[in-house]
């Protein structure tokens, strides 16, 4: 009996017994997470990684801040292009988090040199049945402060 002819035949009852064991796993998950909590039961806190549940956010933001930057003349483009945070493919909403959590990164970036000459733009929205703007505030970072170009505008 050759190596292939054994892991051929292991791959065969790999094959055979995987997918329909997978499959049951699956909708047994399932039926207990929509069983457990009409019976009593806290499968969550059991199992540490169910505890805070399967969702990267429980709460939907109700304001939310985009940041852009432009120089001279140029349009509005996004932030990450300037800061570069460290995320592939969603790299404005990572920033923007970052921005809300720490309410010196801009001025700290623009201090470090990170801006150069730009203006920034903040614009809030009210998230909800449609995006309404419900602030706008535009900075200038001249190398090494952060000055307001204009009143800030709306309620935040």
């Amino acid at each position: 009996m050759s190596l292939a002819s054994v892991f051929s035949s292991a791959l065969r009852r790999i094959r055979r017994y995987l997918a329909p064991a997978l499959a049951a796993c699956s909708i047994l998950g399932g039926g207990l997470h929509l069983v457990a909590p009409r019976v009593g039961w806290a499968i969550g806190q059991r199992i540490p990684p169910l505890r805070y549940g399967y969702v990267m956010f429980n709460q939907m933001p109700s304001h939310i801040e985009v940041v852009e930057w432009r120089r001279e003349s140029e349009p509005y483009r996004p932030l990450k292009e300037l800061l570069n945070p460290l995320s592939i493919g969603y790299g404005s909403s990572r920033l923007a988090l970052a921005i809300r959590r720490r309410a010196d990164l801009l001025p700290t970036a623009c201090r470090a040199g990170a801006l150069g000459r730009a203006e920034l733009k903040t614009t809030g929205y009210e998230l909800g049945n449609g995006r309404k703007v419900v602030s706008r505030r535009v900075q200038i970072c001249d190398g090494s402060h952060l000055i307001d170009a204009e009143p800030r505008v709306g309620a935040r």
